[in-house]
């Protein structure tokens, strides 16, 4: 009974089990992804085998099974809501086994909590009991696997895995049988009443009428699609064959079938499926030879799946459509997503026109909001095509809400009338926080009075309302009302010109950031930073949600922070802000409110200049389409802004109230990529290329780097190709502004999204996703893809940091397709 005591794990094999546990996640995603997506839940007959249904739940076996474990498949739906399903089917505390088996947590290793009730990881032990035990044909079994839980980055998902691990310290219990087994399982709110369930994975045949024995090693089957643990020790030698239990045994119906519905107890059946009878692992890690565990990652192979859609067959590693498409655009489209575009049809239509950052506003949308459009977003296919979920390379961009100065709240909630030419009084006085009226209201900021002087202007409503200051008092201001016009509660309050001390986060933002982090954004829009110490306080602040949340992932990127600079303060030092940050925002909105409108287009191109000039990236925001909340055309002025924002160099162009709450956001997108890949194709001229001015190379790597784009833009090459591990030397070639698109292939999933930011980068996460491809991979992955044929001309450079004292090195190389 020694295996009922706890086990102890050093941090190495916690760790491990971490890392592996979220491989072997990953890998089944795409089977779930596939499953879904691309073969529409059938399931293949000549494949699976249907043993049982019960209710709107099917178990099936796989058909041919020669030796090894048996591979299971169970799909359905059940009646409830995520919550609840989760809670009876896979309950993280130990007790999802009840009234099959006896299970006992050996070790936690993260333990769930009342705010994520659902994420745990923890090493179990589960005795099974199995029928014939009695008859002496078979053996009871136990099993010891890790086991986690959690919810999904998909909409209203979430997952339960049980993988066989082997600790030489866990002996099996006398009288039973060591089984293996592999179980995965999905769940996605479909419906507010129902929930999908899918499981894949296989089990030892614990039904089977067998000698007691040990269970047969796994045998790899012969597929291409198959991620597998290497095995670590000789194959057992084979098991003396087994002898099948009769389906008219006087039992019941073939045990295979209630094998099915085993896999989680006290709810049958469970869900085990498998995309065309590929076993998501084909091998187990064997008993170690120490204390410790030997776990090794998955290797995965290089998937060769061919999907089929409307439009006929494409690779499953396509992630754009040809380059010459319509849809095709070096500068890239940042949409905000709201309530009229958050559902996945939706979101779905808006990526396929060309959204590549989705921009999610905290200063409204709750975490529950915001969760919906982080996972729908996820769960769309490809850019630009049916590629699987690991080609998802859109990002997510989460605006702060950022410190801000507001007014209280008016007497009785009710709106008032401000009075041209009467005298309001701003005070800071708490008791008017929930009474004010046209005479006197309050206003958060409490160094106001220290602040404005005699003759300063405050505003209002977003700039609606312009009061100049008559007398300053102790805690008080008196101004002069300047116009006619309501203001209600809670509204902004503008002190243009003056430096104001407000922190770099307020406690909303920490706790935003804080979700964020959790929820592995890709970058975050700072929102009025003043000075580089704000920049440095966020990400300060950040690496402690890092810590936090991701302190199981030691090389875990960080997001990427983008300054929204939309002062005159932030003007005065955007130089320093621009060092300190990854990028920048030039945030129109209140940048008009705060300096005079005829300064916005002064400062919208020294910050796009600048940017160009040392390689960082900006965005240009804020009414951009702004009609076109209302309106299916642009008005004439707001296409000549979007394609002088292209002309001028920006990164990417934003879209606000017109994709997240406007009547046409498809329409608003289309039409913004449309005017974008019209001035792409006057960046090709001369002329218009001349204004860039770059910064001289500040390294042997720019140097290079600036070579090679000068040779592909002079060369006329169809593509250039990067080889990049931490986006480092894509980012470079960026800085030059090639005329081609830029193929950039890591082995990073975030590496890959982070580069989407960086006008024509074109990020790639190719099959070979244990390693980076060679040269020759790259361009027959390019041609697969439809970016490249025969006779083209490609610029290919691949940069690898050596060591930290000798540098980086950089290899360029000119191909012609064949």
């Amino acid at each position: 009974m020694g295996l009922m005591l706890p086990l102890s794990l050093s941090p190495s094999d916690a760790t491990q089990l971490q890392v592996i546990t979220k491989e072997i996640l990953n890998a089944n995603l795409d089977r779930y992804q596939i499953f879904y997506d691309v073969e529409n839940s059938n399931v293949d007959p000549t494949t699976w085998k249907q043993v049982k249904t019960k209710d709107k739940l099917s178990a099936y076996i796989q058909r041919q099974r020669k030796q090894g474990l048996q591979k299971l498949l169970c799909i359905g739906s059940v009646l409830g809501t995520l919550d609840n399903v989760m809670s009876r089917l896979i309950n993280p505390n130990g007790k999802c086994w009840i009234g099959l088996s006896r299970s006992v947590i050996l070790s936690t290793i993260r333990e769930s909590t009342s705010r994520a009730p659902f994420k745990s990881l923890a090493v179990k032990r589960i005795d099974l009991d199995v029928r014939f035990k009695s008859m002496g044909l078979v053996k009871n079994h136990d099993y010891v696997s890790v086991e986690a839980t959690g919810t999904l980055q998909l909409p209203s998902g979430g997952y339960h895995l049980l993988h066989s691990v082997d600790f030489p310290q866990a002996k099996a219990t006398p009288g039973r049988i060591r089984g293996k087994l592999s179980v995965c399982s999905f769940f996605r709110q479909e419906s507010e009443a129902a929930v999908s369930v899918y499981t894949l994975g296989m089990m030892d045949s614990v039904n089977d009428r067998t000698r007691p024995g040990p269970a047969p090693p796994l045998q790899a089957p012969k597929t291409s699609c198959t991620p597998r643990f290497q095995r670590l020790a000789p194959p057992q030698a084979k098991q003396p064959p087994r002898r099948q239990v009769s389906p008219s045994s006087p039992h019941g119906a073939n045990p295979r079938s209630r094998h099915a519905l085993l896999l989680l107890g006290g709810f049958e059946p469970s869900a085990i499926t498998d995309r065309a009878g590929c076993s998501p692992f084909t091998d187990f890690p064997p008993r170690a030879t120490s204390s410790s565990i030997m776990l090794r990652r998955l290797a995965l192979r290089s998937v060769k799946t061919t999907m089929r859609n409307a439009r006929g067959i494409v690779s499953a590693s396509e992630l754009y459509k040809n380059p010459r498409s319509s849809k095709f655009s070096m500068t890239k489209i940042v949409a905000t997503i709201g309530p009229v575009s958050e559902q996945m049809d939706m979101l779905q239509k808006l990526t396929d026109e060309g959204l590549r950052i989705m921009r999610v506003n905290f200063s409204h949308a709750e975490y529950d909001e915001a969760l919906l459009r982080v996972n729908n977003l996820r769960a769309c296919r490809g850019v630009h095509a049916e590629g699987k979920a690991k080609f998802n390379l859109r990002a997510v961009l989460h605006d702060t809400k950022g410190p801000e100065i507001r007014t209280g709240k008016m007497l009785d909630g009710k709106k008032i009338k401000l009075e041209k030419g009467n005298k309001v009084v701003l005070t800071t006085d708490p008791a008017f926080e929930l009474k004010g009226t046209a005479e006197k209201f309050y206003v958060t900021y409490q160094q106001l009075a220290e602040t404005v002087k005699v003759g300063d202007t405050v505003l209002l409503s977003d700039g609606l309302i312009r009061l100049t200051c008559t007398s300053v008092g102790k805690g008080e201001i008196t101004c002069e009302i300047n116009n006619t016009e309501e203001i209600g509660n809670r509204k902004g309050v503008n002190l243009p010109g003056l430096i104001v001390e407000l922190p770099a986060l307020s406690d909303k933002d920490k706790r935003d950031l804080d979700w964020g982090v959790e929820h592995d954004i890709d970058f975050i829009a700072a929102s009025f930073i003043r000075k580089a110490s704000d920049v440095h306080e966020i990400r300060s602040f950040v690496d402690e949600c890092i810590k936090k949340h991701w302190s199981h992932q030691p090389d875990y990127i960080a997001p990427k922070i983008i300054s929204k600079v939309e002062n005159l303060e932030g003007i005065q030092n955007f130089e320093e802000i621009l060092e300190a940050s990854d990028g920048i925002m030039c945030a129109r909105g209140d940048l008009g409110v705060e300096v005079p409108a005829q300064k916005v287009l002064t400062y919208q191109k020294m910050m796009v200049d600048r940017c160009n000039a040392i390689g960082k990236p900006v965005i240009v925001a804020t009414q951009m389409l702004e009609s076109m909340q209302n309106n299916p055309r642009p008005t004439r002025a707001e296409v000549s802004d979007v394609g002088n924002a292209v002309l001028d160099g920006a990164d990417c162009v934003m879209l606000s109230g017109e994709s997240a709450q406007g009547k046409y956001p498809i329409e608003s997108v289309s039409t913004m990529n449309t005017v974008i890949k019209e001035a792409d194709e006057l960046l090709l001229q001369q002329q218009y290329r001349a204004k860039f001015q770059f910064a001289p190379p500040t390294s042997d790597v720019e140097s290079a780097v600036s070579s090679a784009v000068k040779t592909a833009n002079e060369m006329n090459a169809q593509l250039m190709i990067v080889l990049t591990a931490t986006g480092y030397t894509a980012r470079k070639v960026a800085k030059y502004k090639p005329t081609v698109p830029v193929m950039c292939f890591t082995t990073n999933l975030k590496v890959g999204r982070q580069l989407q930011i960086h006008r024509g980068l074109y990020p790639v996460v190719s099959d070979y996703l244990d390693r980076r491809p060679t040269t020759a991979e790259a361009i027959a992955h390019a041609k697969k893809m439809g970016w490249l044929s025969s006779g083209d001309r490609v610029v290919v450079i691949s940069g690898d940091k050596l060591s930290d004292n000798l540098g980086r090195e950089i290899v360029m190389g000119v191909a012609d397709v064949q």
